[in-house]
């Protein structure tokens, strides 16, 4: 297996710049998701590294080789497509080979190979079948297998899941992950899905147009987002506007001051000066709401009327309006809980150490 960096890569499409100046380093053996929105660079980037594209500026490396002018063919990559890109007129033991068959690999080895691959993925005895035969799910398994018999050096998947429905998404993914684990092969893929990408990836790189927003774990990702295109991307994520009124560089709390002149405290350990406009980043989980009634002295404090209440099985999502906005406040496992009718009054609140402050 191999590393992979790309060092100050753009790529343009007449006067688009979908990929802006991108630097990445992937490590040996790491699952490394590319997440953000439709149009956003990602899929681009991808086949940068495919070879499919080559960039206007900047390079690739494979380890310390430098692959710009290296075709596809001799990357030694293995690529899962959105659509699968299987072979209708060809059985799976045929689609399967297809890869080890161009490569002139000997018969007996092509059929070792192939039944290697197909145990991996579960479809031992599927050889003969054309892939109509094949469920969606058994098709992606299918396309992965075709990827992997190759032993390439580095993975590729873009957005390999979502042409699935969402039970056999989640069922898919574990066993990606697993395969990955088992194979340690270096590996890139590529979604819009937050929870997918929470879920399978070691490191996640949140892009948006084309540009690297903030490179990190799933849970530094979640919990201590870099912006607010980040926190409001990630999952879902309740927002106030202030001014840093003080810092206390002893305890790490920062005090902002919203325009209505209420106070907030935050624990926060970066620099940041006194007199910056900043927003207060807090996720719906971690808000307590009760009956309204303000608690004198107390910080962290939103008063607000429930607007809708929406039952979603494991968890209760309420939108609460306040300060002419929307404050979303989630309380999971419902059940014997004390719950809220739409119209109620309410008071929410927030600890210091469940917020984040983001630069604006």
């Amino acid at each position: 297996m191999v590393s992979v960096r790309l060092e100050d890569v753009t790529k343009r499409f007449g006067e688009s710049v979908v990929v802006d100046q991108v630097d990445l380093q992937i490590s040996d053996g790491e699952f490394y998701t590319l997440l953000g929105p439709s149009g956003c660079g990602k899929t681009t980037t991808l086949r940068i590294v495919a070879g499919f594209y080559r960039p206007d500026q900047g390079n690739i490396y494979f380890d310390t080789e430098l692959m710009n002018d290296v075709p596809p063919f001799k990357r030694d990559t293995g690529m899962v497509f959105q659509t699968y890109a299987l072979w209708p007129h060809m059985n799976i033991r045929d689609n399967v080979s297809y890869g080890l068959t161009i490569r002139k690999v000997p018969k007996d080895q092509i059929e070792k190979k192939v039944s290697e691959a197909l145990g991996l993925v579960g479809l031992e005895g599927f050889e003969k079948r054309l892939p109509s035969e094949l469920s969606g799910g058994q098709q992606q398994r299918v396309a992965l297998a075709r990827a992997l018999v190759i032993e390439p050096k580095v993975l590729l998947l873009d957005e390999p899941l979502s042409n699935l429905d969402a039970k056999l998404r989640v069922q898919t993914r574990v066993e990606i992950t697993r395969l990955q684990k088992k194979l340690g092969i270096t590996t890139i893929y590529v979604t819009h899905d937050q929870e997918e990408a929470l879920c399978i990836s070691d490191r996640i790189a949140v892009m948006s147009k084309g540009r690297i927003q903030q490179v990190a774990s799933p849970r530094v990702i979640y919990e201590r987002p870099g912006n607010q295109f980040v926190a409001d991307f990630i999952g879902v994520a309740n927002f106030l506007k202030g001014t840093l009124a003080k810092m206390d560089a002893k305890s790490k709390v920062a005090t902002v001051e919203t325009e209505d002149s209420e106070r907030f405290e935050v624990t926060h350990d970066g620099e940041i000066a006194v007199g910056s406009t900043v927003l207060i980043s807090f996720r719906p989980e971690v808000v307590e709401m009760e009956e309204d009634g303000k608690v004198a002295g107390a910080v962290n404090q939103i008063e607000g009327r429930i607007r809708i209440a929406s039952y979603l099985g494991d968890m209760v999502r309420y939108e609460v309006e306040a300060k002419d906005k929307i404050f979303r406040v989630d309380i999971h496992n419902p059940a014997g809980k004390k719950l809220f009718a739409e119209g109620k009054n309410v008071r929410l609140s927030f600890s210091s150490s469940s917020a984040r402050i983001v630069p604006i």
